[in-house]
């Protein structure tokens, strides 16, 4: 069987401008083909000066058939407009979805290396509080040492040649002109997870979304109060 040679284009390898045309091309040849009519119409009531001889009956019911013809033509040109652009929605639709399930499918197998890093992740923030933590607890064992020896805690930092001196809430010590402070493992990630997080779309800074962050560091679930399961959320949200 021989396919027809004015068989209509496959909307799908249609340009967008193509599609457009069917409908502008339409309105278009309507409006023309109305405009000739209507101006023939009033060549003939005197509007525009002596009627010319050639604008005959018969030339008036030529210029309004082709008007109508084209009026007619463009209901059929809104439906087929509207067609092709469901036939051409429909098949970006379904080439999204196969799209995603092609994906999918190495997403969720990816969900073990997020796991991986997130795990990495905490290990590394263990490290950071550990080494913070050891760095605290020398400063504290200077001042006890200090008030051991019989030398009171100071307000401010007391530098001075030959000084040796611990701070009131043991935030510090000094010797001579050297200061040795304590530290917030909090600020210090605090800064480095703000300082990636900036590089990424705003709404990955969002941890909140759902659930509460609780003070065992833990994400509760705001309906049932329970904690999540991080990476049961991984697996499912990957």
């Amino acid at each position: 069987m021989t396919t027809p040679t004015n068989a209509p284009p496959d909307p799908l390898t249609m340009s967008d401008a193509e599609v457009d045309a069917i409908l502008t091309d339409a309105k278009e040849e309507a409006y023309v083909t109305a405009q000739r009519l209507r101006t023939a119409e009033e060549t003939l009531k005197g509007n525009h000066g002596p009627a010319s001889d050639a604008l005959t009956a018969k030339h008036l019911a030529e210029l309004r058939a082709t008007a109508e013809h084209a009026a007619l033509k463009v209901p059929a040109a809104e439906r087929r407009h509207a067609e092709i652009r469901e036939t051409r929605i429909a098949a970006q639709r379904a080439e999204i979805k196969a799209q995603i399930r092609a994906e999918a499918a190495s997403d969720l197998d990816g969900a073990e290396s997020i796991i991986k890093a997130v795990d990495a992740f905490q290990a590394a923030v263990t490290g950071v509080c550990e080494a913070v933590q050891a760095h605290n607890g020398r400063i504290a064992k200077w001042g006890r040492l200090m008030g051991q020896a019989g030398i009171q805690p100071i307000q401010g930092e007391g530098r001075a040649e030959g000084a040796l001196a611990h701070m009131v809430g043991g935030e510090n010590v000094t010797i001579e002109h050297k200061v040795y402070r304590r530290m917030s493992p909090a600020v210090l990630l605090a800064v480095v997870l703000h300082r990636v997080l900036a590089t990424y779309p705003r709404e990955m800074r969002n941890y909140n979304v759902g659930r509460e962050l609780g003070r065992d560091g833990e994400l509760h679930d705001r309906g049932s109060g329970l904690p999540t399961n991080v990476h049961a959320l991984i697996r499912r949200d990957a």
